[in-house]
């Protein structure tokens, strides 16, 4: 049998009596089946090649996979005790500040130190928070992130988390405002993620919105399904970069004009905590104007047992 240009990939053998003289239309059948023959064996052989690369590539994904997770292991504990660290000198100088605000020169460079330090802060928090990132993420793709589902009143719940936003806005010059349904039910869900999710929200909302700008958390039920929305106004992403915004790491070129730094994990992380919720996350951004929509089920066969 051949195969493309001409190269010999199998054998096929006839077995005939030596009487017996094959005519035209046997001829051409028997090379019909020898070609179809060379297909199927070069097809198969394309198969065996092609498993072989998935497997390979899965085992250097799952390589990846272990390597990012121990790294990121290894680096968070000693980072969360710097961070500590940095707390108690901020806590330290805080209180060596009332020994010397006669001295001038004294106060002057405990103010200095005291701005260093705050910088330590920041930026150690920054990396803690990439850290976590990384290992959520890698316990949604490898099914291993836990639950832990209970009743949420979410009128006093969805208050309490955005709370801390609410004076982070005012403090830069932003206006958030919470509008929740009077009826919302209680809700049976996994409380730490759902907070997650409305924390990379309205912490991304917060960042990207300029002063004097409009941030907007909705609440509402409908047709058994909680709508959650959280909306921005002085922002608009560019039509072309919509689909890419849930990738690893991808950040909207010329999108973060304060240089405010960011991982590109937190959409991803949203995205994956929506769906292992069951729901779907849609993204519209128009007219200068950017809103992020949460759609969950309020009642999935996974929440049945506690309803009942």
């Amino acid at each position: 049998s051949w195969g493309a240009g001409g190269a010999t990939v199998g054998y096929l053998w006839l077995i005939n009596s030596p009487d017996k003289v094959l005519g035209e239309w046997e001829m051409r059948l028997v090379q019909e089946v020898a070609h179809q023959c060379a297909i199927a064996l070069r097809q198969a052989r394309l198969y065996q090649l092609v498993q072989a690369r998935i497997t390979q590539l899965e085992e250097l994904k799952r390589s990846k996979d272990d390597f990012i997770s121990l790294v990121a292991h290894e680096l968070r504990s000693p980072m969360c005790g710097m961070r500590l660290s940095i707390q108690t000198l901020q806590a330290l100088m805080l209180q060596g500040r009332k020994f010397c605000e006669e001295k001038a020169d004294c106060n002057q460079y405990c103010t200095k130190s005291s701005k260093y330090i705050q910088i330590l802060d920041k930026e150690s928090e920054r990396q803690i928070n990439l850290l976590n990132n990384l290992l959520d993420l890698q316990r949604l793709e490898t099914g291993h992130q836990a639950k832990a589902l209970i009743p949420v009143k979410l009128n006093d719940w969805l208050a309490e988390v955005a709370e801390p936003f609410e004076r982070r806005a005012l403090a830069r010059q932003q206006s958030l405002s919470v509008d929740l349904s009077a009826d919302l039910p209680c809700f049976v869900c996994d409380s730490n993620s759902l907070r997650r999710i409305l924390n990379e929200l309205l912490n991304n909302a917060c960042k990207y919105t300029p002063p004097g700008e409009t941030i907007t958390l909705n609440a509402a039920a409908a047709s058994g399904t909680l709508q959650l929305r959280v909306c921005n106004s002085g922002v608009e992403i560019p039509a072309p970069e919509l689909p890419r915004i849930f990738e690893k790491f991808y950040r909207v070129p010329d999108g973060d004009p304060w240089h405010q730094g960011g991982s590109g994990l937190g959409l991803v992380l949203v995205k994956g905590l929506v769906e292992q919720l069951g729901g779907n996350l849609q993204v519209e951004s128009a007219d200068q104007h950017t809103s992020f929509t949460v759609e969950l089920p309020l009642v999935s066969q996974q929440l049945n047992p506690l309803l009942q």
